[in-house]
């Protein structure tokens, strides 16, 4: 299985995040503002 990395946790990024994990794949996301500010959107 292949993992994708997103830079970026804005509108775009978060959106292809969430179709990711709802076909079941695996992604990395990162931001500038650190993981902290990620809690949110790893819950989702």
């Amino acid at each position: 299985m292949s993992t994708i990395g997103i830079i970026g946790a804005g509108a775009i990024g978060s959106a292809f995040a969430k179709a990711l994990a709802s076909k079941g794949l695996e992604a990395i996301i990162a931001n500038s503002r650190g993981p902290a500010s990620l809690a949110g959107l790893a819950r989702e």
